[in-house]
């Protein structure tokens, strides 16, 4: 009888520990859109969220201005992982991200939040 309680512990302990996942994962992706205003279809929304992380207004995204972005996820972003995000969305190659390349990005976002885990790990 103990095994099996054991057993129906170990289980319910299980499930219990996917649910808190499943709510972190739900309330971290929830925090990105209001982040990053991931929603596609609404560009004008999108435009926003841009805006808003274009905190010198000049139109375009500096590496300074995304990481702060990224790191209101609760993401600690490293120097050469913004290196690498540039290397891969910034098209035209001038150091700054233009609202068309930063729809590219969140286009790929689950690839982007891949990259900025595995280098903190």
């Amino acid at each position: 009888m103990k095994a099996s309680n054991t057993v129906s512990n170990a289980a319910d302990k299980t499930a219990n520990l996917q649910q808190k996942a499943t709510r972190q994962r739900r309330r971290s992706r929830d925090l990105e859109q209001t982040v990053f205003g991931m929603h596609l279809t609404d560009k004008e929304q999108l435009k926003k969220k841009f805006d808003e992380i274009d905190t010198d207004g000049n139109g375009t995204l500096e590496k300074t201005e995304l990481r702060k972005a990224l790191e209101l996820t609760g993401r600690k972003v490293s120097d050469d992982t913004l290196t690498k995000l540039f290397e891969r969305y910034d098209t035209d190659k001038n150091g700054t991200f233009s609202f068309d390349e930063y729809c590219q990005m969140i286009k790929e976002w689950d690839d982007v939040i891949k990259e900025v885990e595995k280098a903190a790990s």
